[in-house]
Order: C-alpha cells, then structure tokens, then sequence
C-alpha cells in the first residue's frame, strides 16, 4: 500500500514537472488552461493538480474554496471549470480513495460556482459603494 502511495507522488510530482518545465499538457486533458489566466490562477492549477494527482482530492478541494472565498480574480471561474473537469476525468476508484463521489464533485462543483456569483455581486455592490463615496467627496 505504501509503494502504491511513493507511486502516486512520483507521478504527481513528474506532472507538475513537465507542466511547469516543458509546458506539456496530459494527453486527457482537452481543455487548454493556459490560456488568459494570471500567474497566481496558473500557479493555483497547478497546485491543485499535483494534489490531484497525489490523492490529496479533498486537500485540493479546500485550497481552491479557500481562494475563491479569499481571493478575487477574473481567472477563478476557469480554475473553478478546469478543477471540476479534471475530477471528472479520474476512475471511480481514484474518487474513492480521495473520499468523493460523481455526485459529490457535481454538488461541489454548483457550490463553488454559485460562490463564485455570490463574490462577482460583492464585488459589484463595493464598486458601487467606492463611486458613491467618491461622488460624496466631489460635493
């Protein structure tokens, strides 16, 4: 069982290697995430999938609801889409050992997007709010 975990970390390892080194994508992965995204979403995928990748699903799970309740960014609803797809994308007994299911990662993932709305109307209502204080101060 051990084996199977130093396994699971060399191969995680590797990927985030030939990701970062030789910009090579996993020949299953159709969506190309590196498009217009910032360095801190680049980085962010990057950590996600190596914790992916490591069995560490829910530790990867965490950090990105962490960022998403912490962090705004105009790349987070990409990651959010990226992430969800790669969970998708692993076998059922991969989702078992991580401690999910397809219908947990279907939940989860409404629950990171409607996060994501609730931040994109803060977000919007603050603006108001500086134009308001800014016209104030004009008077």
């Amino acid at each position: 069982m051990s084996d199977d975990y130093f396994m699971r970390q060399i191969r995680g390892i590797a990927d985030v290697l030939s990701h970062l080194l030789l910009s090579k994508q996993d020949e299953k992965e159709d969506i190309c995430w590196q498009s217009q995204i910032s360095m801190d979403d680049r980085s962010l995928l990057t950590t996600l999938r190596f914790l992916i990748n490591v069995g560490q699903i829910g530790e990867a799970e965490d950090l990105l609801f962490e960022e998403l309740e912490h962090r705004p960014s105009s790349g987070l609803p990409e990651v959010v889409e990226v992430f969800y797809h790669w969970l998708l994308q692993l076998d059922g007994r991969t989702l078992v050992r991580g401690g999910f299911s397809r219908e947990e990662i279907t939940q989860c993932h409404g629950d990171a997007v409607a996060l994501l709305g609730k931040n994109r109307d803060r977000q919007s209502a603050d603006g108001l709010l500086l134009d308001k204080e800014e016209k104030a101060k004009e008077k």
